[in-house]
């Protein structure tokens, strides 16, 4: 058995893990990550890639947004097509400038990865945690973990614990229900996720609305996109072949005389999402952040933000217990944060209802229909719909 001591026991090599590791690591605070995955995994797995303004500038400020701002592209507007019309929401240009960064999840992780070893933080990729105690005012935390080989037993016993590891993990099971008091929502909509080399159609989000379900292409990279197609319940990925896929998507992204760029499809996964956020995001020792706390809709790219926004305020709350011995920013850690995640949401929500199309079985779908087309209306228009628009997938 292998112990160490530190003053924080990160789960989970995230970008909520990984930005935590780093500030407290820059305020003089030892901390280490577990990650069940290999480096390479989590390196290379693709996920989110729209970073909001004030995650770039808060990155920026804490010198970690290097490779983002070297590397990624800028967005500031995004386009809508419904019924092989488009037209375009400015809408950093109706929300004072705030633009999006479009940098993958996974080059985000890396740069986070790289930065924290070099450092000389300590990350056990490879380990997965085991069991998770999380002390008493009398007993440290404990992180007991083991490598995916079995060769080695680690035991991290430590003054805090943060579950950055997702909404089905041990750390985030570690925190009982009761006290979670989670709210939970499942969305009817399902979506085909894919990425495929196929250059965004422009440098902007592209959300297509079809009567019978929705498509979004999404920028990742000058020769990467990522599609989201919505599919009806109970279809399986083997009932899409790439041709159906291509069909699918040209129906619902479809422009006038400029049909959709095919490519080779290099990953594909059926997505069902339900909203699940814990109203309290701590118990004693244990702080839940990113997934562990709250997952929501894809839609407005919000998850990322939040995440690294949790570990903002935690890293800022740990900063004071350490340095000025003040409890009360760790105390107010929920509190802090749930006004921002709640407002968080509420704009996603709005949006995914939208996007997609009534599903079969929902009633009534022509009323449902009728409300989605004269929204469409009012943001074409650029009046308050689009004003309001714009101020959330902005961000603040």
């Amino acid at each position: 058995m292998k112990y160490i001591d530190v003053n924080v026991g990160i789960v989970g090599a995230g970008p909520a893990g990984l930005t935590l590791a780093n500030v407290l690591r820059e305020h003089g605070i030892s901390a280490i990550v577990v990650e069940k995955e290999s480096r390479d995994e989590v390196e290379t797995k693709a996920r989110a890639g729209l970073i909001e303004h004030r995650t770039v500038a808060f990155l920026k400020r804490v010198g970690l947004a290097g490779g983002l701002l070297a590397n990624g592209m800028t967005t500031e507007s995004c386009t809508f097509l419904h019924e092989g019309e488009a037209f375009s929401v400015p809408y950093a240009d109706l929300a004072g400038g705030r633009k999006h960064h479009i940098y993958p999840q996974q080059f985000l992780v890396r740069d986070l990865i790289a930065t924290f070893l070099d450092r000389d933080g300590d990350i056990l990729f490879s380990h997965e945690v085991t069991a998770l105690d999380g002390g008493d005012r009398t007993r440290a935390a404990t992180i007991s973990a083991r490598s995916q080989d079995g060769t080695e037993s680690v035991e991290i016993r430590c003054d805090f614990i943060a579950a950055c590891d997702g909404s089905d993990s041990i750390a985030h099971q570690s925190v009982p229900e009761s006290i979670r008091r989670p709210v939970t929502h499942q969305h009817p909509f399902r979506w085909l996720a894919l990425l495929a080399e196929v250059p965004p159609f422009v440098n902007e989000i592209v959300y297509g609305m079809h009567a019978t379900n929705g498509a979004a292409q999404m920028p990742r990279t000058p020769t990467v996109s990522r599609f989201y197609l919505q599919i009806q319940d109970g279809e399986k990925i083997s009932d899409w072949n790439d041709e159906r896929i291509w069909t699918a998507l040209t129906d619902v992204l479809v422009l006038k005389d400029h049909p959709v760029t095919t490519g080779a499809i290099t990953e594909k996964a059926i997505i069902g999402r339900s909203d699940h956020i814990s109203r309290n995001m701590q118990h004693g020792r244990i702080f839940m952040l990113g997934d562990a706390a709250h997952t929501i809709s894809l839609a407005g790219g919000k998850g990322m933000n939040l995440a690294i926004a949790d570990a903002e305020t935690l890293a800022a709350a740990l900063a004071e217990h350490y340095g000025k011995d003040d409890e009360q920013p760790l105390g107010r850690y929920t509190t802090d944060r749930q006004h921002k995640i709640w407002k968080a949401v509420l704009f996603s929500h709005w949006l995914i209802n939208l996007l997609h199309s009534t599903p079969r079985n929902a009633t009534p779908p022509a009323f449902s229909n009728e409300l989605r087309i004269a929204t469409i209306n009012e943001l074409r228009r650029g009046g308050p719909v689009a004003r309001m628009f714009a101020e959330e997938y902005a961000g603040e």
